[in-house]
């Protein structure tokens, strides 16, 4: 997780998924963990599988900071 900005509290992982458009998945991480996966909230059609993504699936990382 070399360069990913683990050291904040909450940021934005992103996954890359392809080489098209809109085809990136957007994990919210907590440090170097997934605090959330919105793969996961949903229940996967019948007859297919839904992928869980790691940390270390994770490209590269988004943070947001407070305007002042």
């Amino acid at each position: 997780m070399d360069g990913l900005p683990v050291s904040r509290r909450r940021w934005i992982g992103v996954v890359r998924a392809g080489g098209g458009h809109f085809e990136d998945h957007c994990l919210v991480m907590a440090r170097d963990r997934v605090l959330f996966d919105p793969v996961c909230s949903v229940v996967p059609p019948a007859g297919s599988e839904l992928l869980a993504h790691t940390p270390d699936a994770v490209s590269y990382g988004l943070t947001l900071d407070k305007r002042r």
